[in-house]
Formats: structure tokens, sequence, C-alpha cells
């Protein structure tokens, strides 16, 4: 027990800012949490976790799939069946599993680099102002970073049947959460196709072994959570991936570029960011190349830099939350690379850096510390929004199609059918809406209503509701 106080001080230190740093209390328009929450509503409920108020068309294959997995709705639905929509305490439940994250990859890195190094990596990667902003949201990207890491780790001790399974059934859980997860899956095969060339007759049964164990609890998690709560993606992801073009992908790179800077000095498109997220990245490639002990994490590590800059969509740093940990390895292989053999340089190097990166985000913490417990000011929460919404529940009837710009959350909100607004111009949105066919065309002054009044303009429907910012049209008859 005492031998791993300093361990338990360091977990506790790392983690207290996610627990008492700023947590919202509200949601914004965005479609994410909204569909988590359905489905974590529907699986507390004993309803089929697919079904929701979200109408899916061919026409909007880059702005969301029919349904989300099931991994993290499951995780949601004992919270959501005692408190419902409590905002305030599903961000606390979101922040506990931002804190284990914190405090996993914190003791990942200390086993192999030291707590000097470890510390420091974790303030500069784990702690900044964007994580403890998102920590509290209904987004999957955290507690999939938590069974990712834990499944990379467990990995390595695989010849352990206990370990084994527990790898196994880690990493089936961040599939069950989110798709990528994948890669894991991709990246395990690779490191057993490299370990079985080079061993014969015994030893390949030693290395066959485990890896029957950790398949095995791959497939308890997905076979029982798709079977239970089956929910179709409807190929939008293969969809999404066959539309990348060669501009798309250099333009992500250029994007995720600007956004690592950001992240780091908190300097959005400034000179100092770019050239910060160069050297950073130079240090993690050195790191990547000299750190050749585990292989599975450099394989997961570049695996998933790859899918996430040829995926079309671009959400800030939120699609390379899981792989922060691994950035933070390497960053640390790659300073103690270019410092040779003296612990003691690289120590001292981190952490200047990451007091000149604690400096650039300070304004950023005062602020977070201040924005604690304030209301509702913007988004679905606030009460002339919950007023709009309640109008247009009791205005559409039931089964009638309404088409807004954020159909999870109007459905969830209204309990009516949404569908999204089509991309391209004006004539190609009425001409994939005459498959739709919405009844009804939703407004909203504070996000959305210069893509949505157009259409209704040009397709003169009628205006039946306009108070608070909130309008509702309803359409007239469509060819």
């Amino acid at each position: 027990m005492l031998r791993r106080l300093p361990e338990y001080i360091l977990w506790l230190l790392l983690v207290l800012p996610a627990c008492l740093l700023y947590t919202e209390n509200t949601a914004d328009w965005g479609d994410d949490w909204a569909a988590y929450y359905t489905e974590a509503h529907n699986i507390a409920h004993g309803l089929p976790a697919g079904q929701t108020h979200y109408r899916f068309f061919d026409y909007n294959d880059h702005y969301a799939p029919p349904g989300y997995p099931a991994g993290y709705p499951l995780l949601l639905a004992p919270v959501v069946a005692r408190t419902g929509m409590d905002m305030r305490t599903l961000g606390l439940y979101m922040s506990m599993w931002a804190a284990l994250w914190i405090a996993l990859a914190a003791t990942f890195l200390r086993r192999r680099y030291g707590a000097v190094a470890a510390t420091c990596a974790t303030v500069i990667y784990l702690l900044c102002p964007y994580i403890l902003e998102t920590k509290g949201r209904l987004w999957s990207d955290i507690p999939f970073a938590f069974f990712m890491l834990a499944g990379l780790w467990l990995y390595e001790h695989r010849d352990r049947p206990v370990y084994a399974i527990a790898a196994g059934l880690c990493t089936g859980m961040a599939i069950a959460c989110r798709s990528i997860g994948l890669v894991l899956i991709a990246a395990m095969t690779l490191d057993a196709i490299a370990l079985l060339a080079t061993a014969h007759g015994q030893a390949r049964l030693r290395i066959l072994s485990p890896l029957a164990r950790i398949a095995t609890g791959i497939c308890i998690p997905i076979a029982a959570i798709r079977l239970v709560y089956p929910v179709s993606g409807g190929g939008y992801y293969l969809r999404q991936f066959g539309s990348a073009t060669a501009a798309s992908v250099w333009s992500n790179l250029h994007t995720y570029l600007d956004s690592c800077g950001s992240y780091l000095t908190g300097q959005s498109g400034s000179t100092s960011a770019t050239i910060t997220a160069i050297i950073v990245l130079l240090c993690i490639t050195a790191g990547l190349l000299a750190h050749r002990g585990e292989r599975v994490p450099g394989i997961v590590f570049i695996l998933m830099i790859v899918v996430v800059i040829i995926f079309p969509d671009t959400q800030d740093m939120r699609y390379l939350i899981p792989v922060l940990p691994l950035a933070a390895c390497y960053m640390i292989a790659g300073v103690q690379w270019l410092c040779g053999s003296s612990r003691v340089v690289s120590s001292l190097l981190l952490v200047l850096l990451t007091i000149r990166v604690v400096s650039y985000h300070t304004p950023q913490y005062a602020e977070l510390w201040s924005r604690q417990h304030l209301g509702h000011t913007y988004g679905p929460f606030t009460e002339a929004s919950q007023r709009g919404l309640r109008a247009v529940k009791d205005i559409v009837p039931d089964h009638s199609l309404i088409l807004c710009r954020w159909p999870r959350v109007t459905g969830l909100m209204t309990d009516r059918d949404c569908c999204v607004i089509p991309e391209g111009d004006l004539a190609r949105q009425l001409s994939r809406l005459s498959v739709a066919r919405p009844y009804y065309v939703l407004s909203i002054d504070e996000r959305d209503a210069e893509m949505t009044d157009p259409i209704a303009t040009a397709h003169r429907d009628s205006v039946v509701y306009n108070t608070d910012g909130i309008r509702l049209y309803r359409c007239k008859p469509w060819p």
C-alpha cells in the first residue's frame, strides 16, 4: 500500500480538475447528445434502442447515421433511468468517466516513464481547457478512450488468462461504443501475424492461446449488446469514407494541424500555434520511431490518425481525444530520445514545456472556473426555447414530419419525427425534399434561421407559429 502511495497521490492531483472545474448543466443544439440520450432512455424503459424520431434519408449521408452503437447509451441508461433529462447529473456522471480516463492514462504513462514525465504529459494533453470544457457532454469519446486504453494496456499482459479475457472485454466495449474501435482488432491482428511469422511449434501455441481468449472476450460484449440492443447504421460510414477525396484529406490535415496548435496553445490559426504543433508532432514521430517495445499501441495510434484524417467530417479535436494518451506517450519517448541518456535533461524540458502550455491556457482556466453553475443561456434548455418547442409539439400532429437543422434534438424535445436539411443549393434542396415530403419546417433564430427560412420561403410555406425566435411553417403539398 505504501509503495503505491505516490501513484495514488498522483491520481488524486490529476483528477481533481476534472471533478472541480466547470461541468455543463445544459446542452447546445448539436445533435449527438440527443441521439445518445434518446437511445439510453429507450434502453432504460425497455424500448428498442434504435426507435427514435430521427428520420434518415439517403440525401443526408454526411449528416448522421440512423442510429449510434448502443454501447455508450447502455452506460448512460442507469443514470437516465433515475434522473431523466437532468443535464447537471449527467454531466457529473460524464466527469467521472473523464476522471477515470485521466487516472488510467497517468498511470499508464508513469509505469513507463516515471512520475515527473507522466504528470507533465497528462497536464499537457489531458487537462487542457478543451477537455475540461467538454468532459461533461454526452459524447461517447471519453468512455471509448477509456476502454481503448484499458484494452491496449491489458493486451501487453495477455500471457495471463485473466488479463487476456479482460483485454478482450475492454476492446469489445470500445467497439460497442464507437465503430472506429475496430482499429484495435486490426492492430492486434497485425501484431499476431508478426509474432506467428517468427515463431515455430510450441511457441505458436503459446501465442495463439491468449489470442483466443482475447477474441472470446471481444465477442462477448459486442454480441450481447448488438443482439439485445440492435441499432442500424445503414451503411452510413462506408458512404462517408467513400466520399473522401484527396482535396478533403488535405483540407483535414490542415484543419487538424490548426486544431492541435490551438489545443496546445489556445491560439487558433496563429504562427506560434502552428510552430508548436509541428514541434510536438516531430517529437511524437521521433517517439514512434524510437519506442520499439510495444507494437500494438503504435499501430493503433497510426491507424486512428489515418482514419480520422480520411473521415470527411471534422469536429475540432473531438475525434482525436482517444489518441491523446498515446500522443503523450510518444511525445515523452521522443523527448527522451532527443536528450539521449540524460533523464534529468528530458524531465527538465518536459517541465518547462508544461509551464509554457499552462501559461498559455491560464485565462481559459480562469474562465472555466468563473462559469461554474451558470444557468441555461443558450440552446434547447433556455426558457424561450422550451416554450417554443412545447408549442411546436402542441401544433404538430403525431406522425407528421418536421424539417429542421437539428432533427435529433427537435425530435427528442417535441416527440415528433424530424428530418435534416439536405445539402446543396436551394433548387437541389427542394428537389431532395420532394422525397422526404415534410409537413412542417422549423426555424430557430438562435442557430439555423439562415438555412431553414429560405427553404420555407422558396416553397411558399405559411407561418403557423412565430414567437421567441422560433418559427414553424406548414408546408404546402409537395409535387
